[in-house]
């Protein structure tokens, strides 16, 4: 959604900047500047588990990837299985009983 927002505003600000007056063009950038502050980015390299997928935060300290980007971004996680997992969760289920 915000990105839409920001392709239109661009747009607007390509498209007629020779028509916008100064309060609108102020108006669209302070609206492109407030989108950009809630924009954030992990970016780099990050050290992850290649079996529990948990990642390093210090050198002793590892951390469930899920709880480092949470406390990155504003993303949170909902889990359930793949159709992969699913089935040899199933799998061994019946091998179980």
């Amino acid at each position: 959604m915000r990105s839409e927002l920001l392709k239109r505003l661009a747009d607007e600000l390509k498209g007629k900047s020779k028509e916008l007056t100064a309060k609108r063009k102020e108006s669209i950038l302070t609206k492109i500047d407030s989108i950009l502050d809630e924009v954030e980015t992990l970016q780099g390299i990050v050290p992850i588990c290649c079996v529990c997928k948990r990642v390093r935060i210090d050198t002793d300290y590892w951390t469930q990837v899920e709880a480092f980007v949470r406390n990155r971004s504003k993303l949170e996680f909902s889990h359930t299985y793949c159709p992969v997992c699913a089935a040899k969760a199933l799998e061994e289920l019946d091998k179980k009983e």
